[in-house]
């Protein structure tokens, strides 16, 4: 299965002080790179990553990385799925794409792994991990889902398409807290374990 793997990174920051999360540090990377290494380790083969707000700075840090595609959301206060939605405008021939909020740095590439191999199992179904009962991120969308998430309204978000079509998607229950820690404000920064 060829997989690609989207980056959220269009946020302003706003809980975080108005910091682009995309940047902070976490054990000596930033989430960007964290994010990307964690993918590429675990063997995703297009990284895209959506930026928006500090778009020059976000934009820098991520050509700092080989082999990634970066791409612009011009209106990225109409939230994450319409990040979401240009980011998967550049899937091309992949199979399906991880759709990654970069302030989710602490996802481990084996939970990743379980993640593609479970959509593999299941195809063309969305497949969203959970720890301990709640889900989380990264979810991955099977390229036939890519017309339902494009006809979504903005406002709506990605979860409506679960709604409206609960058979289409997989809950996969991982042993992983990563899927659940997204930091989005500084008292969950500074919640991060040291290692």
């Amino acid at each position: 299965m060829r997989v690609g793997a989207i980056v959220l990174a269009a946020g302003a920051g706003t809980r975080m002080g108005g910091q682009p999360k995309a940047l902070l540090a976490l054990h000596g990377q930033s989430f960007l790179a964290r994010v990307v290494a964690t993918a590429r380790a675990a063997g995703v083969e297009r990284i895209v990553v959506v930026t928006g707000h500090a778009a020059q700075a976000v934009s820098a840090a991520a050509e700092a990385q080989p082999d990634l595609l970066v791409v612009h959301n011009p209106e990225p206060a109409r939230g994450q799925l319409s990040s979401l939605k240009v980011g998967l405008h550049e899937l091309g021939d992949l199979d399906g794409a991880l759709a990654w909020p970069v302030d989710h740095p602490l996802v481990r590439a084996d939970t990743v792994r379980e993640i593609v191999d479970a959509a593999s199992r299941h195809p063309g179904r969305a497949v969203i991990p959970r720890f301990e009962g709640r889900g989380g991120h990264p979810t991955f969308f099977p390229r036939t889902l890519v017309p339902a998430l494009l006809a979504l309204p903005d406002q709506d978000g990605a979860r409506a398409l679960y709604q409206r079509h609960p058979e289409a998607v997989v809950r996969l229950d991982v042993d992983d807290p990563g899927v659940r820690h997204d930091i989005d404000t500084p008292a969950d920064y500074a919640r991060v374990p040291e290692k």
